[in-house]
Parts: C-alpha cells; structure tokens; sequence
C-alpha cells in the first residue's frame, strides 16, 4: 500500500524549517532563544503555534517567508498580539492571484496621476478598467479576488455612492497597506515556490 501522508508530513516539516529559518534570519535570533523567550508567556506561545501551522499548511514559500516575518513583527515589534492573530489569518486565506490584485492596488494608478477628490490627491484608486488595462489576466477572476479582500477588510470600493454615473473603483484600506507592508518584501508574486 503506499503512504499517501509521507509526502504531505515531509512537505509541512520543510515548510516549518524554513519558517524557523526565517524567524530566526528576521529576528536575529537562534530558535532555541527564541523558544525560550516565547514559552514564556502563553500569548506568544499560542500566537507561535498558530503561525507556524499556517506556515506548514502553505503552498508556497512567500507564505512562509511572510507569516514569518508577521510572527517577529508581532512578537517583538507590537504590543497587540490580537492584531498580530488577526493578520495571520488574513495571510493564512490569500493566494497568489490575490497578491496580485494587491500588488496593483498598492501603486499608483498610471492613469490617475493628478486626480483629486475635494483636493486630496486619489492615484491609488483603481476603476475596473483600469485595472483590466494593466493586469488582464485578472478579467475572469476580478469578482471572486476583490470579494475575498474586501470580506478580509483589505480593498473597498471607494467610490460607493460617491455620485451619479457611479463606477466601482477599488483600493486598499488602511489594514490592506499593513497587509501589503508585509508582502511587499517577498518578491513579485509571479516567483515559483
């Protein structure tokens, strides 16, 4: 008979490894340390166990290398593990088509360069067309991706009620520039891994 759950137990002990990895390269710290300072309270202990069975589940390594990195930030950096819990479970759901999406979100929007609303500068709005325009491999997929970061507090649609001939125009909340904060050093989102 084979052993269907080898590769997937192998795979998830890789996964924390380089999870560990990371931790350890973000925080300048040793895991052994690390582990010591962490056992010592329960809030962090648990904030680590959650962490890190995420960062075994994930499919690909900027997961790993970005829950990593909400562990230090949160353990050693905030003084809310809650929130810390809260953006890893928001990590825990996105996937790379969603990277995407965000990606886009987060920069300027070309075609909007100069735009204004009441006098505050809006190059980070993004209508529908504008982001079909520059990404149009997320045509078919646009509804199911801004669903998602919208039911995780990430994007909203901005111009909801704004006026007449009203245009759904998307961009990150607040939480979806921390998120965004947190992605924005693991590459491209097109990397293999």
């Amino acid at each position: 008979m084979v052993n269907l759950a080898a590769p997937l137990w192998r795979r998830r002990i890789e996964n924390v490894s380089r999870f560990v990895g990371t931790v350890e390269d973000e925080a300048a710290i040793r895991a052994e340390e690390l582990l010591r300072e962490v056992a010592e309270d329960a809030r962090l202990l648990e904030l680590l166990a959650q962490t890190a069975d995420a960062a075994a589940r994930a499919l690909d390594d900027w997961k790993i290398d970005t829950l990593a990195r909400v562990f230090v930030r949160g353990a050693w950096e905030a003084t809310d593990i809650d929130s810390t819990q809260v953006v890893v479970d928001v990590v825990r759901q996105l996937e790379r088509p969603h990277l995407r999406l965000m990606e886009l979100l987060a920069r300027p929007n070309p075609k909007r360069s100069g735009a204004r609303t009441d006098g505050v500068p809006t190059p980070d709005r993004w209508p529908v067309k504008d982001i079909y325009a520059e990404d149009g491999g997320l045509v078919g997929a646009l509804d199911a991706l801004v669903s998602r970061l919208q039911s995780l507090g990430i994007a909203h649609d901005v111009a909801v009620g704004a006026y007449v001939g009203y245009e759904t125009t998307w961009a990150l909340t607040s939480f979806g520039k921390q998120c965004a904060s947190y992605l924005s050093r693991r590459g491209n989102g097109r990397e293999q891994g």
